[in-house]
This record gives structure tokens, C-alpha cells and sequence, in this order.
């Protein structure tokens, strides 16, 4: 069976990572499209702690977390919390976004630091329980902003300095026995001063004070343990003596149900995935999918279970207990209800499902689905948000996705058939008879010494001794036809490396055929870099011209999410992937993509080009096509993975065959129908007209503009020029015949009066020549014709 086209778009995208929203219609096959990944993930999760390197190791009940981390649960719901709670991140830009420590004191002195890792807008100090999580807001809630501002009360004073990107906010803090708080902060080191000196009624700081933070679009890590800053010398905070210590009990006002403590008194560590139907009749049937389809998984098993109201849930809260539940399915309110008494431990989730999204966003749902995500533990890389239904476009689903979604990928069938006309296609013919790697004139255009950059290159073993890549080239024994092969392998990455410099990819989506061709092209990019791998991401930014990591279904989820993230966040500048991510991938502006190997079907080019030219954004697509010989390419049996000893040819039981990239280029061409492809020669890589004056009015990823640079959208323009016209006219003389009518039923005095705009028009024409003064109406003397 093949899969639906909404299967085809999610599965990918879901098992990429990121949040995903996919509109679908009831019967298009759309649990499945959620169902499949969710399994598969699980599946994975349980693999990788069988193999050692990472994921579900289970929490002894009788260990305590952390004392001093922010909160989980006490946050803004557009806040995320990196693993071992101290770095908390948010993307939402319009408001404030704070979050609270789970410990605060009651006397004493003490400090802790702040360091901003991004440009957002950061807000930092202390605060009580009871107070809002937008800091400086309430009268016990004393925060220092980034422009230079102190602020409580929502009163706002300008005070000590502005501050940034990569500075450390030091925040210190006092409370007497007299009850006198005393409040101050630092930057990089340098005291500032106390910026609140005054009593507070004991019976405001019953809870304590708490480190707090609001942001805007910011990123930030705590220092907890930082201690002795400013005039007060404070110990650090999270060496406050336990008889200080006030547990947080309260979330900015909202009653939290269980805290952040997810060991201690809960049902047992809870599913891996919570999937969320309005209706019970709904959630049957999306339990029976995942049953149906976990059925056959047994390395290791899946199993879910169904929550709803009219059965007894004594059988699934027991399960639960016991650890025996992966995919927890049911309506919002009974998993609301569980959640609030403790017989679901949200401790493990990593998978949010709201199906029927448009009705679980409506207003009989949407507080539950906020309260059941409010007690999620979300961290960027651990919690992944998915939203299904028919249509995601009505405001109330707009507003849940930006209160409990991170940077979502859309899914969008409408374009499946047709041919986006805001991308610029381009081939570059690499014909080793006339280039090869050895042709000084193509290793004198590259920027780089030929031979230096053909020891980089790694190549797929296909033309290797016994078809392993660490062997040497069997150049003695090869064919012509082999040798032009190889050479083709050998002169493709070093091509696109040029054409990287010569347009400056600030960011590039690069498509290759197998997985083992992404790891050499990753090792490629890492030997021209300077043998820098990416490690993850720095305040530096993009870890140079040639920073690379690849999205590839032989690479964990993790590090999928993780590197799919790095990309979007512009950490590095090349993402190298498989066609799985084809249909997956959704980068927001993203200017190029280059095909290394043009896929199989020209269907499928049409979905790799399609992750540039989105919104009104133009982009660019790249093709480096073997001209005038043939490659011999890994085409494996029985599902093996390359490379393999065998390299004969698949008929004659190998795992090889020759495919023609000029055939596949002119299948590709007829696909674009009357949309141009445009050569760009070797060796120079000079390019084309077009494409030079794109990068002069603005470059590839910004909105289209109506000039030169976008005839397509000038064109598209004048062709409306004169259907304007005509609507024009068309309306002008609908309105002057209605108001002529009304003109002359009042001077012929028909009726007792009535309204015209704000005019009265009364009997006898009495205030018509107020109305209408001097203007004459079509068809009379000096009127319009």
C-alpha cells in the first residue's frame, strides 16, 4: 500500500523533529500520518537506551531532583528549558515570558548570574511566589531589563546600563528580619548598585523571594552557584541553608497541579506520547490505529492505551503504575483530570498530539489542552508538539499554536501538483572529459590547490577495491566507462564548494542520493573547513563558511532534531540530506538548494526545490548533472546498505546499476514545463544575467519585489492591468446609476424620505441640493460619458 499524500509530507517531517502542523481532511489518511512516526520514534527511543547512547533511563522514585533549577511548571508556556534546568529559552515576541525558580529563600543575602546567549530582550531578578511571571509587574517583583531599565509595579526607571548579547547579569539580593529587601545587580563583574532599598510586609514575603526571569525572544543560562556579588556579598544562592529554603507552591498565581516534582507520589513514569481527541468516538479510533500498527512491533513492543470517559479506568491507571503504556490516547478532560490527581506522570513525554486540532482549540477544550501542556517538562529538544485537522487557519487555533508551538513547520498539500514559480532552476553540466579534476583551468577557479582538494574528496566506494571506502580507486583494472564514472564522483563536491564561494551561500540545502554519500560529503566539508566538525551551537554564530551537519535517516532522532535546529537557527550553513527530508524540511527564507545527483523521479525534484521559494520568497535551485557519461551507483539487494563487496551490476545479483543523469535531467525539464533552466558553465561558474541582477536587487530568500528582479510577478501584473480597468469602471457606474435614482425620486418628492449615506433626503428633494451640490451625473450635460 502506498502512502497518502499527507502521509507523504508528515512522516518526514514529524520524524525530522520540530513541531508540525498538517491540515488534512477526515479519510485522507491523516492518523496514519501522525501514527507511523510516533511509533517509529518510540521504537527508536527504546533502541537507543538498549544501546547505550542515551534516552529512556528510567528515574529511581526515591531519588530527588534538583532543588535549584527553574521551574517546569512555574513559566510562561512559550518557555523551554534545556536539560538540567538552568538555560530557558523563548521565541515569542510580542509580551514578556517568564519563568521561576522551584526554590526560594526567606532571609539572608545572596547572588546568582545570568548570562544572555542570544540578541532577545532579557529582564532578570527576584521576585515572590504570588507575583506574575512578566518581572516587575507586582510589588514584590524587582527586575533589571537589557535596555539600561529597573522596573517594579510597572513602574519603569532608567538605571545602571544596557546589556546584551553575551553579557552576565549578576542579580543580589537581601531580606532583613525587619523585613527591609534590598536589591541589586551587576554586569560582567561591575557593580551597579542596589537599585530597591525598602520594607515589604511580612505577609508578602511568606513565600520567600525567587530568582526569576522575563524574556523577549531571548535565550539565557542561570549561574545558581555564582556567589559574593555587589555591595551585599551574598553566598550563592543554591547554597542557601535548608532552613531558609520555601519550596515554590504556587505558579504566578495559578494553581499548579503536583509542581515539577514528577518522583515523588506520582503513577509511575508515565507515556511516551499523549495524543488528545475532542471526542470519545475519536479517540477509539485513533487507539485502534495505534494498536493495529504497534501489532506487528516486537524489538521492541509499543503499547498504547485509551483514557475516555464511560469505561473504567482502573485497567489503564494500573498499567500506567506499572510502566506499561508508551502511547497514552484519550479526551482532554480525563486526561486533565488524571494528570491534575497524579495518575499520569507527564515526566516522559516527548510526544503531544492534538488531532481535530480546531475543535480541541475551541473554547470547551483549549484551557485543558493549555493545563495538560503547562505540566509537560519541555525542554527544546525533548518535547515535540504536533497539530492535525482539516483546516489550522481559524483564530483560536492560531493563537494555541503560538502559545504551545516553537518554530512550527506547515504542511501544504495545495502545491503538491504544481510548479512553484518562485524558484530560479539552474544545472551545471560536469563533464570530466572536458574538466577533470587534474585540468588546471577548473583547479585555478576553485580557490583551492587541485591536488589538496582531491584528497578531500571521499566517493562511495562503488569504483573502490572490494567496494570499501577506505581502499584505494581500482584505476588499473577500470573500464572508460568506470573511469568517467569515478571522475564524476570526484569532481561534484569540489564543484559545489566553488559555487558555495562564488554566491556566498550564507545557507544551503544540499541533496544527496544515499546516506553514505551525506557522510562523505559532511567529511568533505569538514576537511576543507580546517577539520572542524559542528559541536554544537556557540555564541560565535556559523562555525565557518564550510559548517555542515547532515539530516539522514541512518542519524538518531536526536541528533536529527538537534541538527534540523542548527540549520533553522543559522548555526551552520549547509545541511546535507536524503530525499526522506525532502518533503520534510521547512526553513523559513531558505535561499538555495543544490542537487549533487538528481533524484529518481523528476516528481521528487519538484518536492526538493519546493523548500525554497515559499512565501512570496524567491530561491534558487542548483543542479550538477553528469553530462555525456553515465555513473555507476549503489542500487543494493534485499535492503542492504551501501557500500558492498559485490558491484555487479542488479541483474546479475549485485547491488549496482548505471543510471544517465542527462535522461533524468530532460524527464526533469519536461516536468518544469515552460519554466527556464538555466546553464551555468564550467570552469568558471560564471553566472547568468538573471541571476546576477537577483543578487544585486536583494538576493534569494527575501520577499519577491515588483521590479526587474521578479518579471514573472511584473508580468503576472500587467496582465491585470486592464481586468482592473474594467472592474473600475464596472463599479463607478453602479454607484452613479443608484445615486442618480435616488436623485430623482427625491425631486419628483416619492415617499416621506429616506437615507442616503449620512444625508436625509425628504420630500419634495428638501436637503438634496446639500447632497449632491454642483456634481453632474452620468448622462447629463457635463457629467462623465
Amino acid at each position: 500500500m502506498l502512502p497518502t499524500a499527507i502521509q507523504e509530507e508528515a512522516i518526514p517531517l514529524i520524524l525530522g523533529g520540530g513541531d508540525v502542523l498538517a491540515a488534512a481532511e477526515t479519510g485522507s489518511g491523516k492518523t496514519g500520518a501522525f501514527a507511523l512516526p510516533v511509533l517509529q520514534l518510540c521504537v527508536e527511543e527504546y533502541r537507543e537506551k538498549r544501546e547505550g547512547r542515551r534516552g529512556l533511563v528510567k528515574t529511581d522514585v526515591r531519588k530527588e531532583e534538583p532543588r535549584f533549577v527553574m521551574s517546569t511548571v512555574d513559566r510562561d508556556s512559550s518557555i523551554s528549558l534545556a536539560s538540567g534546568g538552568l538555560t530557558v529559552q523563548t521565541r515569542k515576541e510580542n509580551g514578556w515570558a517568564g519563568v521561576r525558580c522551584t526554590t526560594g529563600v526567606s532571609s539572608g543575602s545572596y547572588s546568582f548570574t545570568v548570562k544572555c546567549e542570544d540578541e532577545g530582550i532579557v529582564r532578570a531578578g527576584v521576585a515572590s511566589s504570588k507575583a506574575r511571571l512578566e518581572l516587575g509587574k507586582d510589588p514584590v517583583s524587582y527586575g533589571f531589563g537589557g535596555t539600561g531599565v529597573k522596573v517594579q509595579s510597572s513602574n519603569f526607571e532608567k538605571w545602571g546600563e544596557s546589556y546584551g548579547k553575551g553579557d552576565v547579569v549578576g542579580c543580589y539580593f537581601s531580606i532583613e528580619q525587619d523585613g527591609r529587601v534590598k536589591v541589586g545587580w551587576t554586569k560582567n563583574g561591575k557593580d551597579l548598585g542596589i537599585g530597591y532599598d525598602e520594607i515589604v510586609e511580612k505577609s508578602k514575603l511568606e513565600g520567600g523571594l525567587f530568582p526569576m526571569v522575563a524574556m523577549k525572544n531571548a535565550q539565557c543560562t542561570f549561574d545558581l552557584g555564582a556567589g559574593g556579588l555587589g555591595s551585599l556579598g551574598g553566598v550563592a544562592f543554591s547554597r542557601a541553608d535548608e532552613a531558609v529554603q520555601v519550596k515554590n507552591e504556587s505558579a504566578g498565581g495559578i494553581q499548579k497541579a503536583g509542581g515539577e516534582d514528577y518522583t515523588s507520589g506520582w503513577n509511575g513514569d508515565g507515556p511516551l506520547a499523549i495524543v488528545l481527541e475532542p471526542v470519545r468516538d475519536l479517540a477509539e479510533q485513533t487507539y485502534n490505529t495505534f494498536a493495529s500498527l504497534a501489532s506487528n512491533l516486537n524489538d521492541p513492543p509499543i503499547k498504547s492505551a485509551l483514557l475516555v470517559g464511560g469505561y473504567s479506568p482502573k485497567p489503564v491507571l494500573e498499567r500506567l503504575k506499572n510502566n506499561d503504556v508508551d502511547v497514552l490516547v484519550g479526551t482532554v478532560p480525563i486526561i486533565s483530570q488524571f494528570m491534575k490527581q497524579k495518575k499520569i506522570n507527564p515526566k516522559r513525554c516527548k510526544f503531544f498530539v492534538l488531532d481535530e486540532a480546531d475543535q480541541l482549540a475551541e473554547k470547551d477544550n483549549v484551557e485543558g489542552v493549555k493545563a495538560i501542556y503547562n505540566m509537560l517538562p519541555r525542554s527544546k529538544s525533548d518535547l515535540q508538539v504536533c497539530f492535525f485537522s482539516a483546516t489550522l487557519h481559524s483564530d483560536s487555533v492560531k493563537s494555541l499554536v503560538s502559545e504551545i508551538c516553537s518554530k512550527p513547520m506547515w504542511i501544504d498539500l495545495k502545491g503538491k501538483e504544481s510548479v512553484p514559480d518562485t524558484v530560479h532552476h539552474c544545472v551545471i553540466r560536469v563533464d570530466p572529459k572536458k574538466h577533470d579534476m587534474d585540468n588546471q583551468v577548473l583547479a585555478k577557479s576553485i580557490n583551492l590547490v587541485g591536488s589538496e582538494a582531491k584528497k578531500w574528496v571521499i566517493t562511495d566506494a562503488v569504483h573502490h577495491k572490494y567496494g570499501k571506502v577506505e581502499e584505494e580507486v581500482e584505476w588499473d583494472i577500470m573500464s572508460e566507462e568506470d573511469k568517467m564514472s569515478q571522475r564524476v564522483k570526484a569532481m561534484k563536491p569540489v564543484v559545489l564548494l566553488k559555487l558555495i564561494e562564488q554566491l556566498d551561500m550564507e545557507q544551503v540545502l544540499v541533496f544527496c542520493r544515499t546516506n553514505l554519500d551525506c557522510d562523505n560529503l559532511e567529511k568533505f566539508f569538514i576537511a576543507a573547513g580546517g577539520g572542524n566538525k559542528f559541536s554544537g551551537k556557540k555564541e560565535g554564530g556559523k562555525q565557518g563558511i564550510y559548517s555542515c551537519c547532515v539530516l539522514a535517516g541512518m542519524r538518531g532522532q536526536q541528533e536529527r532534531k538537534r541538527n534540523l535546529e542548527a540549520f533553522k537557527d543559522g548555526d551552520v550553513r549547509i545541511l546535507i540530506a536524503t530525499d526522506v527530508a525532502a518533503r520534510g524540511i521547512d526553513v523559513s527564507g531558505l535561499p538555495y538548494v543544490v542537487n549533487m545527483t538528481l533524484p529518481e523521479q523528476s516528481e521528487n525534484y519538484i518536492h526538493r526545490v519546493g523548500r525554497v521559494g515559499r512565501a512570496e520568497r524567491m530561491g534558487l535551485a542548483i543542479s550538477l548533472v553528469a553530462a555525456n557519461v553515465k555513473e555507476k551507483v549503489w542500487w543494493c539487494q534485499n535492503k542492504k546498505k551501501p557500500p558492498q563487496f559485490d558491484r555487479r551490476l542488479f541483474d546479475e545479483g549485485g547491488n549496482c546499476k548505471w543510471q544517465s543523469e542527462g535522461k533524468m535531467m530532460h524527464e526533469v525539464e519536461k516536468r518544469l514545463g515552460n519554466l527556464k533552466v538555466t546553464p551555468i558553465q564550467l570552469p568558471h561558474l560564471d553566472l547568468p544575467p538573471e541571476i546576477q541582477q537577483m543578487l544585486k536587487s536583494g538576493g534569494y530568500g527575501e520577499m519577491q519585489g515588483t521590479d526587474a528582479s521578479n518579471p514573472e510577478f511584473a508580468i503576472h501584473l500587467a496582465e491585470l492591468v486592464g481586468e482592473v480597468r474594467e472592474l473600475g469602471a464596472l463599479e463607478f457606474n453602479l454607484q452613479t446609476n443608484w445615486l442618480r435614482s435616488v436623485y430623482r425620486k427625491a425631486q419628483e418628492g416619492e415617499g416621506e424620505g429616506e437615507m442616503v449615506g449620512e444625508m436625509k433626503i425628504g420630500a419634495n428633494g428638501k436637503h438634496a441640493s446639500s447632497m449632491f451640490g454642483g456634481l453632474n451625473l452620468p448622462g447629463e450635460e457635463g457629467g462623465p460619458k
